[in-house]
């Protein structure tokens, strides 16, 4: 078993020992709220190659922080409008962001 595994496998023993966090409304049905760590360990044991990539290929950033940003302005338009019009405007509007969105990260600096 890797370092990466055996770490993970031993905060989630830490987290399940740990007193559950309370829901936010009492009976509230669901799935039980997690705190961060166990959500990360998780993701670590179950996607180690895809939460680690960032380690082996430089080209890849440690957070998906851009890529939240680039829906952020379709979900907002989507939150205004209620929907789009029609299949070809949502297309439209996709390409135009997408291609907004290139060009400001090739012009900013490094």
């Amino acid at each position: 078993m890797c370092r990466a595994r055996r770490f993970a496998a031993e905060v989630l023993r830490y987290h399940e020992g740990l007193e559950p966090l309370r829901s936010a409304r009492p009976g509230q049905k669901g799935r039980k709220k997690r705190r961060s760590g166990h959500n990360l360990a998780s993701q670590l044991r179950d996607f180690k190659t895809e939460t680690l990539r960032f380690l082996r290929e430089p080209r890849v950033p440690f957070t998906n922080n851009l890529a939240e940003r680039d829906w952020c302005m379709i979900k907002l338009c989507m939150k205004i409008l209620g929907t789009f019009r029609s299949v070809q405007g949502a297309k439209d509007f996709a390409s135009l962001c997408s291609v907004l969105s290139t060009a400001k990260k090739q012009w900013e600096p490094h």
